[in-house]
């Protein structure tokens, strides 16, 4: 009898090792270096990626050049619109949004994330003569901002500062807005400083800045719900691009100085 109760002990054992039909094996990474690419999705956001000739280009991408090669698989970019970013994700269009995208609770819902790598705010940004201080100087403007945007998420979030607005323009990319911006189609952008330090440097003359910060936020490299297993392997090379030196002499390439932050 002690020998078929540890018999059916035993099948016991073994029952509740087995996984179940509701349990998930992480093939993330074996799945792109198996397929030899990775796939990365951006939108027209400068530095970090940006069309120059059909070409992708920017410090995301260059970052993500140099990790592939320590992966050992080939870099694809994909250009999309950024209101489609989670279904070209959730459909296997691309691998990952890689793109100056900010961590959030909702997003992380959503995606998995890597570590943060690059510190965030939002700021305000006009054309010069006209000035900002305070989210309570929208009072009355036409605001312009990127479609699903950090920068919408902020006037959102402030209910009684975007009910002051005369109108919220929400646009597909930031380059489309600051357009609407040159041309006096809006009064002001709501948008990630990284942006806004960029767009400034290559045209000093004609934007100013508002020296109010808010909304401090860290970007993160978004993968399928449940890459865990490609998110460490990303995060790992990362850092040895940090400790070597090549992290550094990317972010000096696009900023002029080193804005990696881990």
């Amino acid at each position: 009898m002690k020998k078929i109760l540890s018999i059916l002990g035993l099948f016991t054992l073994l029952a509740g090792c087995t996984p179940t039909a509701d349990s998930q094996v992480d093939n993330s990474l074996e799945d792109i270096q198996e397929k030899e690419v990775f796939v990365l999705g951006h939108t027209d956001y400068p530095p970090f990626g940006m069309l120059d000739e059909g070409e992708s280009i920017g410090f995301d991408i260059d970052m993500a050049q140099e990790l592939t090669k320590r992966l050992g698989v080939e870099l694809e970019t994909k250009y999309i619109d950024w209101d489609s970013k989670q279904f070209e994700l959730d459909n296997k269009n691309i691998d990952a949004i890689w793109n100056g995208f900010t961590i959030t609770p909702a997003r992380e819902k959503e995606v998995t994330f890597t570590q943060p790598y690059f510190d965030n705010h939002i700021v305000m940004m006009s054309l010069k003569g006209n000035t900002y201080e305070s989210l309570d100087d929208l009072e009355g403007k036409v605001v312009g901002v990127e479609l699903q945007s950090s920068g919408q998420i902020a006037l959102e979030e402030r209910e009684d500062v975007n009910d002051s607005l005369e109108e919220m323009m929400k646009y597909t990319s930031v380059s489309e807005a600051l357009m609407a911006l040159k041309t006096g189609g809006i009064d002001v952008i709501v948008v990630d400083e990284n942006f806004a330090r960029y767009v400034s440097s290559q045209e000093s003359e004609l934007y100013e800045i508002s020296e109010a910060r808010f909304n401090p936020e860290n970007y993160g490299i978004g993968l399928r719900k449940g890459s865990d297993a490609l998110a460490a392997k990303i995060d790992e090379i990362i850092d040895e691009m940090i400790v070597d030196g090549s992290a550094s002499e990317i972010s000096k390439k696009w900023f002029g100085e080193d804005l990696i932050s881990r």
